[in-house]
């Protein structure tokens, strides 16, 4: 596998995706670097329909473009319309020039506390210029105080509603690594120190998994994680919405796109973030598997938080909010995320001379 190849690929593993389930796999020749969404990476209800999967894809992908570009590469991305899949086009003269992409590496998510502090007109301004609307896709950004109480009550909310459902709290819980040191970078799900929770938060956390809905409710576990939640987004300078236009698969690949490319910016502009993506998923679970599952958060009280969206945003009204991030300054955080091997399926590029050799052997 030559070097530019190699780069693209490193590259894309650095995405970001939901819960570190990394759903992505590689196909690669001289010429081309194939990325395949994974379905068995992640068949949680949190990822109906592999919704979240594609944007995770679209990051990936974005990461591979930004590499490109980085080495002056003439590359031709194409999204497969049915979601499946997205290939990076190359070709053998294509060698890497560039050091690694600083801020795209050291991107990550930070669940700590931020401290509020109000973002400059200067990089407002920056951030805008660096996270262009793409097919579609654009990313709003949200710096008042009053919309950040508003979200904060929504998300507190949502959250009461998805963890106060047994099945899909264990969808959260089971990514968590308990099993391994609090710190330790894990390949594959979260650290509990990347939860960036309290002791009584966190005990409260891992008991939830095995308790019976009747019990986390009675018990306070969701006042005192929802408590949590509003902390959280209060404490942050702003907010960065990601808008779609529908639930196109294709046009998911290109919410991680704007994503991913706003997360950089904010990297690059010493910012830090964290999805918060509680009503998005929501929304999602209800347009792909509610009404097949009763055992799920209510619709109706789904489609009662939906409707608030237009208060927060009001571009909302037209158009999908796909992905909320939460912004802000805070320390590094306690611990960050590591990377699985690689999933690379390697193959060489037949030639019309190499065919026919083959014929006539």
């Amino acid at each position: 596998m030559n070097t530019a190849i190699k780069a693209l690929i490193e590259a894309a593993q650095r995405a970001p995706s939901g819960d570190n389930t990394q759903p992505w796999r590689f196909e690669a020749d001289d010429e081309q670097v194939t990325m395949h969404l994974d379905p068995s990476r992640d068949p949680s209800h949190m990822n109906a329909g592999q919704r979240m999967a594609r944007i995770a894809c679209g990051a990936a992908l974005e990461n591979m473009r930004r590499t490109a570009l980085r080495n002056s590469w003439k590359n031709a991305a194409s999204i497969d319309p049915t979601g499946k899949s997205a290939a990076v086009q190359l070709n053998e003269s294509h060698a890497l020039q560039s050091a690694a992409d600083i801020p795209m590496f050291k991107r990550s998510t930070n669940r700590r506390m931020y401290n509020g502090m109000a973002v400059s007109e200067f990089v407002r301004r920056r951030l805008v210029s660096s996270v262009p609307a793409q097919d579609g896709i654009r990313a709003i950004w949200l710096w008042d105080r009053k919309t950040l109480d508003a979200f904060a009550q929504l998300e507190a909310k949502a959250f009461s509603l998805f963890y106060g459902c047994r099945e899909t709290r264990q969808a959260i819980l089971g990514n968590v690594r308990f099993d391994r040191p609090h710190t330790e970078e894990v390949e594959e799900g979260l650290s509990t120190g990347s939860l960036e929770l309290n002791k009584m938060e966190g005990a409260a956390f891992k008991f939830a998994g095995k308790a019976p809905d009747w019990a986390v409710r009675g018990l306070g576990i969701l006042s005192v994680m929802s408590a949590h939640v509003k902390k959280l987004v209060r404490s942050s300078s702003g907010l960065c919405i990601v808008l779609a236009p529908g639930f196109l698969p294709a046009d998911d690949w290109r919410v991680g796109q704007v994503m991913q490319r706003a997360w950089v910016a904010l990297t690059e502009q010493g910012l830090t973030a964290q999805p918060m993506m509680t009503v998005p998923v929501l929304e999602n679970m209800q347009v792909e598997c509610a009404a097949s599952n009763p055992a799920l958060p209510d619709q109706q009280k789904v489609a009662k938080l939906l409707a608030e969206w237009p208060k927060i945003c009001p571009e909302a009204a037209n158009e999908r909010v796909a992905f909320v991030l939460r912004v802000g300054y805070a320390p590094e955080p306690t611990s960050r995320t590591g990377r699985r091997s690689a999933d690379i399926k390697t193959r060489r590029k037949v030639t019309q001379n190499a065919e026919l050799e083959a014929a006539n052997a």
